[in-house]
């Protein structure tokens, strides 16, 4: 498991990846984290708002649900490259 998360998050300066399309991904995926950055607290706040016990459950229970992709994503992404 330790072999993994290193592979993962291991600086990739040997990997050159360069195209046409990367200057648009990358400013769809500045729009994603910006929206995202924005919406969460708010979503957050909402359900705080009525209930505090809700918010931390649905919180806890979102990252945990996506610990899994995340997993999954990166390492899908690590293969490409």
């Amino acid at each position: 498991m330790l072999s993994f998360v290193a592979s993962v998050f291991a600086p990739a300066c040997s990997r050159v990846y360069c195209s046409q399309q990367e200057p648009v991904l990358n400013s769809q995926m500045r729009r994603i984290d910006l929206i995202c950055k924005l919406a969460g607290p708010l979503f957050i706040a909402l359900i705080s708002g009525f209930s505090m016990d809700g918010a931390i459950i649905f919180n806890f229970s979102m990252n945990i649900l996506s610990v899994g992709y995340e997993y999954y994503a990166i390492a899908k992404v690590r293969t490409v490259l």
